[in-house]
């Protein structure tokens, strides 16, 4: 089958069309990406009319290099900056300022140099900018558990290893004695510009789309005034911690902290205060446990820690230095000097196969103890045997 170079210039045109489209229209459900999509966009576009200008030239050809040459590069940044973008990186300005004064010496050389110099020096800008951005792609700490990250970063580096073959042909083949070998390796190159055209964008899209549900999913575990796991992931997360817990033969503790008189605290200085008391308690717990310790908001002002690997004086004594913590701190919050103090109940098992549900409930019969024995204190549950 014979296919001609200007068919495949209009595949690539036709291609790159429609990613444009269905980029910008991504927009419409993707809004924290909406800046993204949109640049996306606009280099689909640029690749469309340098591809356009390649195809039906509206100037002389020395002088057409320069903008097509330059639309291909807005293509290839724009699509380098969206990648930085998502891994919470940016391009300097300074680098922008470059561009400008780069731009003003295309026009001003390339229509001085051979055609064989400007393909040499189009092929290494353009593996230059695909290898960078493949290297984001492949390295970024945003990318690293989205399932489109390693397909994206071959693609480009794929692309980029094309380019370099490229220039190599150029540097090692005489190509103006030989028409019929720059006549393949033409049409090779715009046979992979359609798969590139096909498999970037539609990439590129997978990965946001994949960033937007990871961020539900997030936000669906997240209790949202605190920024603390909520009761759906401390269930889910908790079970985890004590499958390892039950291979190593680790102790197990649930503590439930419980804040007293909450809502007096809200009716006496409002909600909003409140709302400031129990992100204190959130800030404090997380700073008094360990990291690896598990804290999450149960519901209201009731909060839950899973704690593995510690004795059961050692997790008593991280129950009242997060208590007392945040006491203190209560004590100097703004100009109010509130009288905030917390009860905790406490279960612990040094037993294999420990439950959860029944921790929880130890912890909370213990808890209710110490609400009853007057608050401000921790009350320790029976200790749990290991179910049979």
């Amino acid at each position: 089958m014979q296919i001609d170079l200007s068919t495949l210039y209009v595949l690539v045109l036709g291609t790159l069309g429609v990613s444009a489209s269905l980029t910008y229209w991504e927009r419409r459900f993707q809004p924290h990406r909406q800046t993204v999509l949109a640049r996306w966009a606009l280099g689909h576009v640029a690749f469309a009319t340098g591809c356009a200008l390649s195809v039906f030239p509206l100037i002389e050809s020395p002088h057409q290099r320069a903008p097509i040459f330059l639309l291909m590069m807005c293509g290839y940044g724009t699509m380098l900056a969206g990648v930085l973008m998502l891994n919470n990186q940016s391009i300097p300005r300074l680098w922008w300022a470059g561009a400008l004064l780069f731009a003003a010496l295309c026009f001003a050389l390339f229509p001085h140099i051979t055609l064989e110099q400007w393909h040499m020096f189009a092929g290494a800008s353009i593996a230059l900018i695909s290898g960078a951005t493949g290297l984001v792609l492949r390295r970024g700490a945003a990318f690293l558990s989205l399932r489109s990250r390693r397909p994206a970063a071959l693609v480009f580096l794929f692309h980029a290893g094309f380019y370099v073959a490229r220039v190599a042909v150029f540097l090692v083949f005489d190509l103006t004695s030989g028409p019929v070998i720059l006549a393949s390796l033409a049409k090779l190159t715009m046979f992979e510009a359609v798969l590139f055209a096909v498999a970037a964008p539609m990439l590129l899209l997978s990965l946001v789309r994949e960033e937007g549900e990871a961020h539900l999913f997030t936000a669906s575990q997240t209790d949202y005034l605190t920024g603390l796991p909520n009761r759906r992931a401390l269930f889910e997360r908790a079970e985890r911690r004590l499958r390892e817990a039950d291979e190593t033969g680790e102790a197990v503790s649930v503590l439930v902290f419980d804040l007293d008189h909450f809502k007096s605290i809200n009716d006496t200085h409002g909600h909003q205060i409140g709302d400031e008391v129990l992100k204190l308690f959130a800030r404090t717990a997380e700073r008094e446990l360990r990291s690896i310790d598990l804290i999450a908001r149960f519901g209201g002002e009731e909060f839950v820690a899973v704690v593995a690997g510690r004795s059961l004086e050692e997790v008593r004594g991280d129950a009242q230095r997060v208590a007392r913590s945040f006491s203190a701190e209560a004590a100097g919050f703004g100009r109010l000097g509130l009288h905030a103090t917390v009860s905790v109940g406490l279960a612990h098992t040094t037993g294999r196969d420990a439950d959860l549900s029944r921790l929880l409930s130890q912890a909370d019969a213990a808890l209710y103890r110490a609400k009853t024995l007057g608050r401000d204190r921790i009350e320790q549950a029976p200790p749990l045997a290991a179910v049979a």
